[in-house]
């Protein structure tokens, strides 16, 4: 798996706000230059809702969002997420 996601990359995984929850999102642009990638849910009750926004990340560019990045990223904006069940669903 590559360790570079660009818009379209799809990714489920694990957090826990009042309950434990299981979503899938998707990396889709987002039309500001401090946060170039947001997260829109694609499943459940919560499709089409803006899950997080995503900062840019330094070391790649604005077209691209590293692995590592991403993962601090969700941790900033979601509560509790577990690492572990992290998965790439589908990689543009």
């Amino acid at each position: 798996m590559n360790n570079v996601f660009y818009r379209g990359t799809i990714i489920r995984f694990e957090y826990c706000f009042d309950v434990p929850q299981k979503d899938i999102y998707i990396i889709a642009e987002h039309q500001d230059d401090n946060f170039p990638f947001q997260l829109i849910c694609i499943s459940g009750q919560k499709s089409g809702t803006i899950g997080a926004f995503i900062k840019k990340d330094v070391i790649i560019n604005q077209k691209a969002v590293s692995k590592q990045h991403l993962l601090d990223e969700i941790h900033r904006n979601f509560l509790n997420f577990d690492d572990d069940s992290f998965e790439v669903m589908f990689q543009s």
